[in-house]
């Protein structure tokens, strides 16, 4: 097994990083999956993944490991109390 890669996520990997969403104790609970085989992903999922991607302050960044996407997880640049810039991962979802 190689070791993952990082790169920055791409509107042909929403169906997957949705059925990573679903995939945890609680994202079946909370997660609405549809599509069955066609794999589509919700409108309000896409928007949710458009407005990421069109704020300059957050990336989705997924891991690859042999060509499948194995983890997501979103990087978002924020700014403390004090007025200085921080960083945080957050919402990081894995396949075992």
């Amino acid at each position: 097994m190689t070791e993952p890669t990082a790169r920055p996520a791409r509107v042909d990997d929403r169906p997957t990083l949705l059925a990573l969403l679903i995939d945890d104790d609680l994202g079946w609970q909370r997660e609405a999956p549809t599509g069955g085989a066609d794999r589509t992903v919700p409108a309000d999922y896409r928007d949710a993944f458009d407005a990421i991607d069109a704020d300059p302050r957050n990336e989705l960044v997924v891991a690859e490991r042999d060509g499948e996407v194995v983890a997501v997880m979103q990087l978002s640049d924020g700014r403390r109390r004090t007025g200085s810039t921080c960083g945080s991962a957050s919402r990081r979802h894995t396949r075992a």
